[in-house]
């Protein structure tokens, strides 16, 4: 049998995870011809935890990162289903991560990789992961994949960007932006070491959270997408976050999930 070209760490919490969800009945796990896929039990459960975690994720930075102060904004902005989905992504947060922000974060990673495995057969697929070639220090992947067509092995990559990074070495964890401009070149340049590295086809998802990235105006961007059709950028949430109501934050990741896996499919 053909094999892959390069192998990536196993995500303990991620497989813990999946296998949550599939106790839940929220969604399934199913051998393939060369792999696994996922698929989708409960679609309005999946995609409320989805939008949980996309609330969270926006919300923490401007909370400090403090779960007391979390619960709060939670409770006196949502309640009924949507404060119990919230509740319920946040005990799916193992509890020993350094920060919370970062939790929420390869929570989310966790998710969208479990969204784009449904009827689509991948070797493997982990989100929050290293390149084991490339040694454990190497920058790690939000979501990498690898799969086959025919005996031809191909690479998905996934980036994602809020616009901010967080300053880890410090007791309190403080938050600087970091252009979705410069987040975009360092994962242009990763992917094309990856495909000059193990001479793989890699197709790059490109996410910003709350920000169009238009390529139309910048050069260099413009210039990316012309050499490279394989790269492809996404818009998760373009409104002004601070005018979301749930359902249009519910309706907006839906159309971006099926926006992404139909990029992963062509």
């Amino acid at each position: 049998m053909q094999k892959f070209p390069f192998s990536v760490k196993k995500r303990r919490q991620f497989e813990s995870l999946w296998r949550r969800l599939s106790k839940q009945k929220i969604l399934s796990v199913e051998d393939c011809e060369r792999g696994r896929k996922v698929k989708i039990v409960d679609r309005n459960k999946f995609l409320d935890l989805t939008s949980a975690s996309v609330f969270l994720l926006s919300s923490i930075s401007s909370l400090k990162n403090d779960m007391s102060n979390l619960e709060k904004f939670v409770f006196l902005t949502w309640n009924g289903n949507v404060k119990n989905d919230i509740e319920f992504v946040l005990k799916m947060i193992p509890s020993e991560e350094e920060a919370l922000y970062k939790r929420v974060e390869e929570l989310f990673n966790s998710l969208l990789a479990l969204s784009l495995a449904e009827d689509f057969c991948f070797h493997f697929l982990y989100p929050n992961t290293y390149i084991e070639e490339l040694g454990g220090n190497s920058h790690e992947l939000d979501i990498v994949g690898g799969y086959f067509k025919g005996k031809i092995p191909y690479c998905l990559l996934v980036e994602i960007t809020s616009g901010k990074y967080l300053k880890r070495f410090s007791r309190d964890v403080e938050f600087f932006p970091e252009s979705a401009l410069l987040h975009f070149k360092k994962t242009v340049f990763k992917k094309w070491i990856i495909e000059r590295k193990f001479e793989i086809q890699t197709k790059l998802a490109y996410i910003t959270l709350f920000e169009n990235f238009n390529k139309e105006k910048n050069e260099l961007i413009k210039t990316v997408f012309e050499v490279d059709n394989r790269i492809k950028s996404f818009c998760l949430y373009p409104e002004e976050f601070a005018n979301f109501s749930y359902q249009k934050l519910r309706t907006s990741i839906e159309r971006f999930l099926k926006e992404i896996k139909s990029f992963v499919r062509q």
